[in-house]
């Protein structure tokens, strides 16, 4: 097991890189904070276990399988001013019957999320779970070895 991982937090692993969930959404406005618990409590419904790891730098807060951001998240919480974004780190393949997902990039797309009603959207835990489902599959495959594997391999050569 990597260092800082393995204790629980309401059945997440939680794995604080350089900050905490609390002081990442503590520097929000109240009702931002509850949208992000209520994001919180969604991921960990959708995928009881999750590994929570919050980037105090990045002030977001990345759900997945292990520590790994690009290969081993599903999803993250990143708090605004005004609203909440939930990303999905492979948000562009993911079905969007709802039109739900905003962003132009090739991987990445989120949905902002501005209170508790939308928070608890059906069409927003849908997206979840397929993500999640997602990354479980990909695990399964192999796919998330090669994805490691080439960024060791990028990061040797930099």
């Amino acid at each position: 097991m990597a260092p800082g991982l393995g204790h629980r937090l309401d059945g997440r692993r939680v794995c604080p890189v350089n900050g905490t969930f609390e002081k990442i959404v503590s520097a929000s406005p109240k009702e931002i904070q509850d949208v992000v618990r209520a994001l919180r409590a969604l991921i960990a419904d959708v995928y009881p276990g999750v590994t929570e790891v919050p980037w105090g730098v990045q002030k977001n807060i990345g759900y997945g399988i292990g520590p790994r951001k690009q290969s081993e998240h599903f999803c993250y919480i990143f708090p605004h001013a005004h609203h909440v974004n939930l990303g999905f780190m492979q948000g562009a393949a993911l079905p969007d019957p709802k039109s739900l997902l905003e962003g132009a990039g090739t991987r990445l797309r989120h949905v902002k999320v501005r209170s508790l009603a939308e928070a608890a959207n059906p069409a927003l835990r849908e997206l979840v779970k397929i993500a999640a489902a997602r990354l479980a599959q990909e695990r399964h495959d192999g796919i998330l070895q090669h994805r490691h594997d080439a960024s060791a391999r990028k990061h040797r050569r930099q």
